[in-house]
Formats: C-alpha cells, sequence, structure tokens
C-alpha cells in the first residue's frame, strides 16, 4: 500500500501498475486538489486493485470519492471541522456502501512523523530530504550500493539498486509540482551475439525495521526515532520482545516462541519496567517533594514576615532548607534525567508501525489512533489532578492558578493523542502516584 496523487492519470495508473506487480493489495490515493478529485473516476475504474481517496480538508472531494466508486475514503475529522457535514459524508457512504475511515495527523504537540524522501550513502547512512527542501535545492549524489525511498508515518516504498556497483541518486520538485525520486545505474554495454542484465530490489510496505534491515543496510533507519535513538532501539525491542516473544539486540536474535500477543499489555509491562529502572531515582525526587510539601506552613509563613523585603526573604528561606536539610532542586533534577528515557519511549510508540490496527481490550481496537470514546485521556487527566495534590503548591499564587489547569490542558491535548501514547502516559502516573503516595505517608507519619 502506498500514496499517489492522481493529476497525471497515465502517471498515476502506471505506478497503481508497478505496485501491483509488487505484490500491493490495495493503493491509497491522495485528494488535496480538485483536478485530483476530477481524475479519481478515471483512475478507480482502472486501477487493477481497490482504490482509498485520502481526503484531508475538503468534504466535496468525498462525494467525488463515492461517485468514482472508490473502494473506501479516508477522511481527517480534526480537518472537516464542522459535525454536521461530517455526519453528511458518513451518511452518503453509508448509502452506497463505502467505508469511512477517520484518521487523525500522527503526532502532537508539534511532534510529526517525517514524511518526504530519503536515502542512504557511505558517509551518511541516513539522509533525509523534505518536499520543501528538494523544491529548494534539487539533490544529486552518487554513491556505491544505496537505495532512494518515499518515507511517510507508517510505510515506505524504496528502490534498492545493485550493492556492488556505483550508482546515482536525485530528487528534485518537477515543473509540474510532482515530487521526485530517481535513480539511475552505470552504462550496460552488450557486445552482439551476447546478453547482459541488470536490475534493482523494489519494497513498498510497511516500516517493519527488523525485515527493512535485511533488506538493505541502512533501510531499517527509516524508523526514525531522532538524535535519541541510542535509547528509543533497546526500548522497541524490549516492547517487541513482550509483544511477540522475539528479543533483536544488534543483530543478535532470541525467540521465546511466543509471546503476550498483545501490545498494549506490552507497553503496560514496558512502562513498569521503565519505573523499576528508576525507582531509587524518583524515589530521591520525590522525598525531596514531600519535604517541601511539609515546609509549606513555615515557608508561607517567612512570606508574611519578610514578604515586602525580598533579600531578608531569600535568605531566611535559604537557612531554612539547609536547618531541614532540603535541597529545592532536589525533586527536579531526578525528574530530568528521566526525561530523555520518557521521550524516547513517546517515540518508540509513535513510529512504530506494529501498534496500527492493534486492539488492546474493548472498545480499543487501535493502539494507533485516539480512544473513540475518550475514556483513556480523561483517566490521564484524573491521573494527573490526583498527582498534583500530592505535589508542593508553588509559592506565587499565579503560578498556582496555572498549575491547577494543567490537568485540564493535557487532557484536551491527549483527547488526540494515539491511545498506545495515552496508555502510556496513564500507566505512568498511576504508578509514579502510588510510588509518590507512599513515601509521602511515610515522611509524613515520621514527622
Amino acid at each position: 500500500m502506498t500514496t499517489t496523487q492522481p493529476t497525471d492519470i497515465k502517471a498515476a495508473l502506471q505506478q497503481i501498475a508497478e505496485l501491483t506487480a509488487s505484490g500491493c493489495d490495495i493503493v491509497r490515493v491522495a485528494v488535496p486538489h480538485q483536478d485530483d478529485a476530477d481524475a479519481l473516476k478515471i483512475i478507480a475504474a482502472k486501477s487493477q486493485i481497490p482504490v482509498i481517496a485520502d481526503i484531508h480538508f475538503q468534504p466535496k472531494y468525498v462525494f467525488a470519492a463515492i461517485d468514482a466508486g472508490c473502494a473506501a475514503v479516508r477522511v481527517n475529522p480534526g480537518n472537516i471541522r464542522d459535525p454536521e457535514k461530517l455526519r453528511e459524508v458518513v451518511r452518503a457512504a453509508g448509502e452506497k456502501k463505502i467505508p469511512v475511515r477517520a484518521g487523525a495527523n500522527g503526532g502532537s504537540l508539534g511532534i510529526k512523523p517525517f514524511i518526504g524522501f530519503a536515502t542512504h550513502t557511505t558517509e551518511e547512512p541516513y539522509h533525509k530530504f523534505t518536499f520543501q527542501k528538494i523544491a529548494d535545492t534539487p539533490y544529486k549524489g552518487k554513491t556505491t550500493g544505496g537505495w532512494i525511498a518515499l518515507v511517510q508515518h507508517y510505510f515506505i516504498s524504496a528502490w534498492i539498486p545493485d550493492a556492488g556497483q556505483e550508482n546515482s541518486y536525485e530528487m528534485l520538485k518537477s515543473s509540474t509540482s510532482q515530487n521526485i525520486g530517481r535513480f539511475t545505474t552505470p552504462t550496460l554495454s552488450v557486445a552482439p551475439n551476447t546478453s547482459g542484465s541488470f536490475g534493482a530490489g523494489f519494497y513498498a510496505g510497511p516500516k517493519d525495521q527488523y525485515r527493512l534491515r535485511d533488506i538493505s543496510p541502512g533501510l531499517d533507519l527509516t524508523v526514525d526515532y531522532g538524535w535519541l535513538w541510542w535509547i528509543a532501539q533497546p526500548l522497541f525491542a524490549l516492547l517487541y520482545f513482550f509483544a511477540t516473544g522475539q528479543l533483536h539486540i544488534a543483530g543478535w536474535e532470541m525467540s521465546l516462541g511466543t509471546g503476550i500477543g498483545n501490545w498494549g499489555v506490552a507497553i503496560i509491562l514496558l512502562t513498569v519496567l521503565v519505573k523499576l529502572a528508576f525507582f531509587h531515582l524518583s524515589a530521591t525526587s520525590y522525598k525531596s517533594m514531600a519535604k517541601m510539601r511539609k515546609l509549606q506552613p513555615k515557608m508561607l509563613e517567612l512570606k508574611e514576615r519578610f514578604g515586602e523585603d525580598r533579600q531578608k526573604l531569600s535568605q531566611e528561606t535559604m537557612d531554612l532548607y539547609r536547618k531541614e536539610k532540603v535541597n529545592p532542586l532536589g525533586g527536579c533534577l531526578p525528574i530530568l534525567i528521566q526525561m530523555p528515557v520518557f521521550l524516547s519511549l513517546y517515540w518508540v510508540l509513535l513510529e512504530s508501525v506494529e501498534l496500527r490496527h492493534a486492539p488492546f481490550m474493548a472498545w480499543i481496537h487501535d493502539l494507533s489512533v485516539m480512544d473513540p470514546y475518550y475514556v483513556l485521556p480523561l483517566l490521564m487527566g484524573a491521573s494527573m489532578f490526583f498527582q498534583q495534590k500530592l505535589n508542593p503548591a508553588p509559592p506565587d499564587p499565579i503560578q498556582a492558578k496555572v498549575f491547577q489547569f494543567m490537568p485540564i490542558i493535557f487532557t484536551v491535548f491527549f483527547l488526540f493523542f494515539p491511545a498506545g501514547l495515552v496508555l502510556y502516559w496513564l500507566v505512568n502516573n498511576v504508578l509514579s502516584i502510588t510510588q509518590q503516595w507512599i513515601i509521602t505517608r511515610q515522611i509524613e507519619r515520621v514527622s
């Protein structure tokens, strides 16, 4: 499965024919413009495999896809903002018995999966090019072996020429606004009465990093974890191990024969394992927070006495910290040390195609899309609220007011997060609350 743009009908049908020959059984066609919508009827009629129309913004293109006889329609409810228009689209598709798949933009809080071209050279194992970058500066390069790929969130299509020859690679934006990635091999001369051959490998499919690693060196890097890859790779290996029973580490493989078989449960186990690894570091942080909470009445008393004299208030506060043996930064530093691991785990869950269409339980049938009933995000928001109650209140009233709204703000963000990511944050919060509550009660009993 891949995506093609249908403006050039002949080119689109040729691409679909190549995909069909390579074993693809369905094709997704992007429909960003009116010309693309107009071309759908011809493409859907002549395509050898079912066509899914991918519509992001214009509801009228959905009706064009329905009239064209597409096998299914993919829409983004977040972009088609009118609820009544969305219901009208669903009703129209239902009358023709055409499935409608609701999708969501990958990523959150400004973090989105890479979409564009990528190539592999001897100097740079994984070199990414956005469509805007090749529009501004077309790329040309030569390398021995290598590959060139079109990278999407969960899928890639890649050409892999002969690894033993020098190949030329090029990426550019054409005069008709098509993004083109291509390669050429050395000239092959065939003498009279002799024969010669040349060829290249082609892959179109999911970003299964262990399968991609076996196809060509560096192709597995298209599963892009960013600069924290050195932490994310072991985390994914453990997640994969829990779910499948197969462990892959630096080319070494071990199999237990079977795993849990549920990626949601695997996420829970991995979160627990990470939490155990940072148990003592978290305990240090929570002890510091509990001590700071115990000092709140004394700090408020100092503020009432020296509120007008900032210098004296600061001096008395530091004296109080020394007397009570409290480090005001003791609660922050352990959390900062853990942040790279939690960010890496975020990227692992965002990039893993294994979560696509992976069911967890009850109403959650796909961990890669948002919770349809918002149960997990609401539980996550509630967990943030309870966790906030265990932390010392900020001394500044305005800051304290802002902190009160944080659970609500994060809940709104998490409403549209993939369910797998929300599950991870929820489990992490529940474990943190449990550990922090026990430590806080122990310190309060001693005092």
